[in-house]
């Protein structure tokens, strides 16, 4: 296996205008390959080494969290992705949420499942969380079967709800678990992308009860994916 390995090196400054960050990633449409290629450069750029220089690692920084933005948007839309950059308190964001998860009536009602029952997916440990989003996501968005073979006793519903809830807390995690099922389960979550946003939702709504104040992007820590 070939190893990697980059270091950000400072621009050299002259004026003001040279200590400014233009990072620039060119989206198309929700595809496989994009979504592959945006977790391989967010990899190398969140492990590249800097030189010890504050701006080395302010462009660093700059790039993981602009490559974060192009997650969000390839994984959940323009809108959604809009809705996060915000900033705002994540409390303050969640009733959003729930009107974009989907345009039909389903999508908010689901979303309003979620946060009514935050408190209580916030105590319970990660196995019980996926259970509990399968159930709810069975129940209020009556989407076809996955219709792809996986592990022995568990279930492609249960599956596919976990995969969901990988990509919305750490989706390089997502990426090494689904292994060869990547292709087939990025495209499903890419056909009924309100299964992905309500996933994202109940990542966020566990995070606000937990007492998070801003909107985390990439990677929450209340999961322990293994």
């Amino acid at each position: 296996m070939r190893s990697r390995s980059a270091i950000v090196l400072p621009p050299v400054v002259r004026q003001l205008g040279d200590l400014k960050t233009n990072p620039h990633v060119t989206l198309g449409g929700s595809s496989v390959e994009e979504l592959r290629q945006l977790l391989t450069l967010r990899d190398l750029w969140s492990e590249a080494r800097t030189t010890g220089d504050p701006i080395s690692a302010h462009h660093r920084r700059s790039a993981v969290e602009f490559i974060n933005a192009a997650i969000l948007h390839t994984l959940y839309g323009p809108e959604w992705a809009r809705a996060e950059a915000t900033k705002k308190p994540l409390k303050d964001q969640l009733a959003e949420f729930k009107t974009l998860i989907w345009d039909q009536p389903p999508g908010t009602s689901l979303g309003a499942a979620i946060f009514a029952k935050r408190g209580e997916l916030a105590a319970k440990n990660t196995r019980d969380r996926v259970r509990e989003f399968s159930r709810l996501a069975k129940n209020y968005l009556a989407l076809p079967l996955f219709e792809v073979k996986v592990a022995d006793l568990e279930s492609s519903c249960d599956w596919i709800a976990e995969f969901a809830l990988r990509l919305a807390t750490a989706p390089d995690n997502a990426l090494a678990w689904s292994d060869g099922l990547f292709p087939a389960a990025i495209d499903y979550v890419f056909r009924f992308p309100q299964l992905a946003r309500s996933a994202r939702m109940l990542a966020l709504s566990v995070a606000s009860f937990d007492g998070t104040q801003s909107m985390p992007i990439i990677a929450l820590t209340q999961w322990g994916w293994e």
